[in-house]
């Protein structure tokens, strides 16, 4: 079980934080616990999911070799789109401009097709994770 303002990760929102457990019932009855995420990209969106029982895959956030590993192979296999001012990568390259930035996929990942919003938030979870760590001194 999570608790209230752990940073998971939920298949339907990527990186979200547990805002609240809640109690939510029908006619007041047998109230059924609810974890209430917040999107850490997309402040608006929030969701509801049992705490037991629920459909949508929540989990902990990968580690951060995990996401290392991730990034790794997202770049050799050409998914992973760099923003124009990153300087970590030292052979990045001048994108085609037809090519839109992984931020603006990511605040349209809801009207892309399920494997695509997956992977989106997928490196969103690796950015947050490797971001994360590196202000925090780990």
């Amino acid at each position: 079980m999570f608790q209230k303002k752990d940073i998971i990760f939920s298949e339907n929102m990527g990186v979200c934080r547990v805002d609240d457990i809640t109690g939510l019932s029908v006619q007041k009855t047998n109230p059924v616990s609810y974890y209430v995420l917040r999107s850490i990209y997309k402040k608006d969106k929030t969701a509801y999911i049992p705490v037991e029982n629920h459909e949508v895959t929540l989990r902990p956030l990968i580690t951060r070799e995990e996401a290392a590993e991730k990034i790794k192979a997202w770049k050799q296999s050409g998914e992973w789109m760099l923003d124009a001012d990153d300087e970590t990568d030292s052979q990045q390259t001048v994108r085609e401009q037809d090519t839109i930035s992984w931020r603006l996929q990511y605040e349209m990942a809801d009207t892309l097709p399920r494997e695509e919003c997956r992977l989106l938030y997928e490196q969103g979870e690796a950015d947050y994770v490797m971001k994360q760590n590196s202000t925090s001194g780990k």
